[in-house]
């Protein structure tokens, strides 16, 4: 009895352990194939995490599940939606911005390039204006100067009218004079004929005395040739005076033409005093609003200087939006949203444009060399996005 006792103990004690060694082998199998379900499903959504990590907006979801994992399959598929969308959109508003911009710095570029020539021109502008100044300053003097001249003259020429028309008056007063004279000289005449006359009557009757009137008659001779040598001198006299009555009267003529020349130049020159008042009233106008002139040039200068260095200010705001718009492209070209496309070129194409971009505001931005990072950055995205 012990001895089957026994027996049946070592059987059932060798039951058991195949019963427990088979229970432990479905325990690892059960083991097993619950790790896998669970480790291969988490692989799938880490290899969909890194794929939308490295920009991979187009790549394919994993099977769909029932459970746990099935639902952060979902959650992340809705956020590469989400993602596709905002990038979708960020792409299209680059694609806005950066011809915009373009036209921008371009439209800045030549505004500023005219408004730097406007700016020459205007100088150019001011300086011959500030010549121009100066010759119509130097006019207005030399006008002044003429018509302190002109006054002058004008002031001789009155004062020699006024010595021609004494001279008139003097040439008409040697005039009657010399009427007055020739009167005297008749009267002469008259009493040496008359004079005469008596002589001849005194030589008629000496010689009708005879001898006692032969003395008498000697005088009477003489009386007779003192006559008519006071005759003689009075005809010469008279021709004289009447020669002379002739010059006076041809000098008086004379006189009066220059008097009447002289009032014609007193006129012409009161007429050239008033031009030359009214060109150097002209002159001080035009000095005065030339200088008026000169004076908006040179505000308008100042403007167009402001207006130069301001338009400078805004290109290269203009070339900082295009630098920026271009390094946004850059950044947003690292996500693909099309599942045919690989990646795209216009990614180094932006870097291309990047780089060649001018370096305007390497002056104003000491820090114009931190937009690397972000391309470092895209860069090194890439580079995992096609480790994948």
């Amino acid at each position: 009895m012990a001895l089957d006792a026994q027996q049946d103990q070592t059987t059932m004690l060798g039951a058991q352990a195949i019963v427990l060694g088979v229970g432990l082998l479905l325990l690892i199998l059960i083991g097993v194939v619950t790790l896998r379900s669970i480790v291969r499903p988490l692989k799938s959504a880490a290899r969909f995490t890194l794929q939308i990590a490295g920009g991979n907006l187009a790549t394919k979801v994993p099977p769909q599940r029932r459970d746990e994992v099935g639902q952060l399959m979902d959650s992340l598929n809705t956020m590469r939606k989400s993602l596709s969308n905002i990038i979708a959109d960020v792409k299209g508003g680059i694609d806005v911005v950066t011809p915009a911009a373009q036209d921008i710095a371009s439209g800045n570029e030549e505004l500023s390039s005219r408004t730097e020539q406007q700016a020459a021109s205007l100088q150019q502008t001011a300086s011959s204006m500030e010549e121009m100044t100066s010759t119509v300053r130097q006019n207005s003097e030399n006008a002044q100067e003429a018509r302190r001249l002109a006054d002058n003259n004008a002031i001789q020429v009155t004062s020699t009218g006024e010595l021609m028309t004494q001279l008139v008056d003097s040439m008409q007063r040697i005039t009657q004079s010399s009427q007055q004279m020739a009167d005297i000289i008749n009267v002469i005449d008259s009493i040496a004929f008359q004079t005469n006359i008596l002589a001849l009557n005194a030589s008629v009757e000496a010689a009708r005395a005879g001898e006692h009137g032969r003395g008498f008659a000697v005088v009477a001779e003489e009386v007779r040739n003192l006559a008519g040598r006071s005759a003689g001198a009075a005809q010469e006299i008279r021709g004289l005076i009447d020669g002379s009555n002739h010059e006076v009267s041809a000098g008086a003529s004379l006189v009066t033409k220059a008097e009447a020349a002289i009032s014609e130049v007193a006129e012409a020159a009161r007429g050239v005093t008033q031009i030359m008042h009214e060109i150097s009233a002209a002159s001080e106008e035009q000095s005065h609003g030339i200088a008026q002139v000169n004076q908006a040039v040179a505000e308008m200068d100042q403007a167009t200087q402001r207006n130069a260095l301001r338009v400078q200010e805004t290109a290269r705001a203009a070339v900082s939006l295009e630098k920026q718009a271009g390094l946004l492209a850059l950044s947003v070209e690292a996500f693909r949203l099309n599942s045919n496309a690989g990646l795209r070129p216009p990614a180094v194409t932006a870097v291309k444009q990047v780089a060649q971009m001018p370096n305007v505001l390497t002056a104003q931005q000491p820090g114009a060399a931190s937009p690397n990072s972000p391309v470092k950055r895209q860069a090194a995205s890439v580079e995992e996005w096609e480790a994948f």
